[in-house]
C-alpha cells in the first residue's frame, strides 16, 4: 500500500470491433473499487487518503493513455475503472495490494472495559497499522521488543506476558491492585504509540 503499483495502467480507446482509435485525445480518468464490475467505491474509513496516488487523469496519445506512479493506498483487491466522457466505462482485473510498513501514529491501544477492580484484569491489545490505517502491516518487530506501560495516579497495577494473537495484534493482561486512575500504552523499540485510560 502507498508503493506504486508494479505494473502501471495502460488504456486504450478502440471501436465497437477492437480497434485503437489512433485518433483519439480523450481524458480518461483512473478511479479505485472493491468489486470487479467496478460499482462499489473503495471505502475511505478509517483513513480518507485511501483511494488512488498519483496523476489520475491523463490525455490519450494516438489513442492510448499510459498512466505512471499510480499507488493504491487501500491494502486488499482492487479493481481500477477507466472511464471517459462519450465512451464506455471499462474495470481492470483484479490487483492485490499488500499492507506498508507499520506506522506508529495509526496504531493503537484499546482496552477491554474503562475499570478495572482491585485484583481484578482488563485486557490490553495493541492493534498495528500502516500509514493508510491498513492493519497487519508490514516490518513488524520482533515480540520481545513491544512492551507495555502504564501511567498511574494514585494506585497501583501489573501487566502480565505480552501475548501475538497474530496479524500484528498484541494483547497483555493489566491486573489492578490498588485504586487510582491509570493510563496505558505500550512501546516499540522505546517509541511511544497511543494510549488508553481506565479508572479505579
Amino acid at each position: 500500500a502507498g508503493a506504486s503499483l508494479s505494473t502501471q495502467p495502460v488504456v486504450t480507446v478502440q471501436d465497437a470491433e477492437g480497434n485503437t482509435v489512433t485518433g483519439s485525445s480523450a481524458s480518461i480518468a483512473l478511479s479505485a473499487f472493491s468489486d470487479a464490475s467496478c460499482t462499489t467505491a473503495i471505502a475511505t474509513t478509517p483513513n480518507a487518503s485511501n483511494t488512488l496516488s498519483g496523476t489520475t487523469t491523463r490525455n490519450a496519445s494516438s489513442g492510448v493513455a499510459t498512466f505512471t506512479g499510480i499507488s493504491a493506498n487501500r491494502a486488499g483487491t482492487v479493481y481500477l475503472k477507466a472511464e471517459a466522457s462519450g465512451l464506455a466505462i471499462d474495470c481492470s482485473s483484479a490487483i492485490s495490494v499488500t499492507p506498508g510498513a507499520y506506522a506508529l501514529s495509526d496504531s493503537e491501544v484499546t482496552l477491554s472495559s474503562s475499570t478495572v477492580n482491585s485484583g481484578s484484569s482488563v485486557t490490553a491489545t495493541l492493534t498495528t497499522k500502516d500509514a493508510y490505517g491498513n492493519a497487519n502491516p508490514s516490518g513488524l518487530p520482533a515480540l520481545g521488543s513491544i512492551a507495555f506501560t502504564s501511567s498511574i495516579v494514585g494506585g497501583t497495577g501489573s501487566f502480565g506476558a505480552v501475548s501475538a494473537a497474530g496479524s500484528g495484534v498484541y494483547t497483555v493482561d493489566f491486573t489492578g491492585v490498588l485504586a487510582g486512575a491509570v493510563t496505558i500504552g505500550a512501546r516499540f523499540l522505546r517509541v511511544q504509540l497511543r494510549r488508553a485510560r481506565i479508572s479505579p
